[in-house]
């Protein structure tokens, strides 16, 4: 009996059905029509599979998602795969083979100002149960009581004219960055800026800050560690297609 399913009714991009074809060359990934305990089934993030990350609720499953670290070349992307969890959030012991040309900028303690990442509205939703505005004034109204630094919002609300602005335009001066559990907080650590996440995330790999931390930061020295666990929970499409990412996984996050 195979372990891996999927639901019957995906309500999944075609893109995220197609990588679960690829998982494994090996082995079918047939569709169940009701769930156990012992099942594992595939989701695809948020945006795209919400009612069916709400039944995992009743069963394992395995999250794929946008990759940690994207390579230079845009032809070939990464996708991350985590197990019962929607991100990495453990150091693991891994070799650094899978991780190439990351330059760690020093931390910057000096920064003036604050960034607030507006999150997504569907994991918004799971965690928090409010609107993007709603959660983006709480944040700024506790923040204000906190600290006397300045405090900026980026919402996520024009894909195309983001793609011309990256985040990392605006870290050179930046103290602090707080999400939900954004995937920008990666870069910016990579680029020296502590972020606090307030949701599940990476980042609980590498430490777990609150905002009332917010002007006692921690400056972790192991963000090499971790983004080498990073780099072993994000794959190619042929990695998938070779049953290489589904290895990894069984071997480092579900100890089959």
């Amino acid at each position: 009996m195979p372990r891996y399913k999927r639901f019957t009714k995906l309500n999944q991009t075609k893109l995220v059905d197609g990588m679960i074809d690829l998982l494994s060359s090996t082995q079918s990934i047939p569709t169940a029509y009701s769930t156990v305990n012992s099942d594992i089934f595939f989701v695809g993030g948020f945006r795209t599979s919400y009612d069916n990350i709400i039944n995992c609720k009743e069963c394992n499953f395995i999250n794929i998602d946008k990759g940690y670290i994207q390579p230079t070349n845009t032809i070939t992307h990464n996708w991350r795969m985590s197990y019962n969890k929607f991100q990495q959030d453990k150091i693991i012991d891994v070799p650094n083979d899978r991780l190439q040309d990351i330059n760690l900028n020093p931390w910057n303690k000096n920064g003036s100002y604050i960034i607030i990442l507006a999150p997504n509205p569907d994991p918004l939703n799971y965690y928090a149960n409010c609107n993007v505005q709603d959660w983006v004034s709480d944040i700024k109204t506790k923040l204000l009581k906190l600290t006397d630094r300045k405090i900026f919002v980026r919402y996520k609300d024009n894909k195309k004219i983001r793609s011309y602005d990256p985040l990392v335009k605006y870290l050179d001066d930046c103290y602090a960055i707080i999400s939900l559990q954004s995937m920008g907080v990666v870069q910016s650590t990579i680029h020296g800026i502590p972020c606090i996440n307030l949701a599940p995330s990476a980042l609980d790999g590498l430490h777990k800050m609150k905002l009332e931390n917010i002007e006692n930061l921690v400056y972790p020295d192991n963000r090499y560690e971790w983004l080498k666990s990073l780099s072993y929970s994000q794959f190619t499409w042929k990695e998938m297609e070779s049953g290489f990412a589904l290895n990894t996984i069984e071997q480092y996050q579900i100890g089959l």
